[in-house]
This record gives structure tokens, C-alpha cells and sequence, in this order.
């Protein structure tokens, strides 16, 4: 009867270490890099509104030219759809 008992605790046991490495587990060591991301990312994003402001200074003096192309391909996109759905 002891052995029974004991046996029930042992298939217990092993049920419950099978759920366990069944469950997928939070790793808790994503919160400590959370913090320096946080930093890291505060440090970085003036260098790149720096670097955005520049690359939009620089296309600026293309943008007329650019834009006008950027209208015509649609127009020209746009007719090409439009004219392949009539046939």
C-alpha cells in the first residue's frame, strides 16, 4: 500500500515536470536589456533626425523634377490599368 503511494507521487511528479517543460517560459532577462534599449534608442534618434534632415535638404533642390516624374508614372500606371481592364 506504501508503494502505491509512493509510486502515485513519482507519476505526479512527472507529469507535472512534462507540463512544465511543455509551457514555453518568459525570459525574464529581456527586462534588464529593456533599459538600455530605452537609452541607446534616446542617444540615436537625434543622429537620425539629423541624418533625415540632411538627406531632405539635399532632395529638396530635386523635388519639383522628382515630383512631376513621380505624377507622370502614376498617370501613366493609372491609364495602363485602367485600359487593361476594358479588354
Amino acid at each position: 500500500m506504501c508503494h502505491s503511494h509512493s509510486n502515485h507521487g513519482q507519476r505526479a511528479g512527472a507529469a507535472w515536470a512534462a507540463e512544465r517543460q511543455g509551457r514555453a517560459h518568459f525570459p525574464w532577462w529581456i527586462c534588464w536589456m529593456i533599459w538600455p534599449l530605452i537609452a541607446l534608442a534616446k542617444w540615436l534618434a537625434p543622429l537620425y533626425l539629423a541624418a533625415a534632415a540632411a538627406v531632405a535638404g539635399a532632395l529638396q533642390s530635386l523635388r519639383t523634377p522628382l515630383m512631376a516624374g513621380l505624377a507622370l508614372l502614376l498617370i501613366v500606371a493609372g491609364l495602363a490599368l485602367i485600359r487593361e481592364e476594358q479588354e
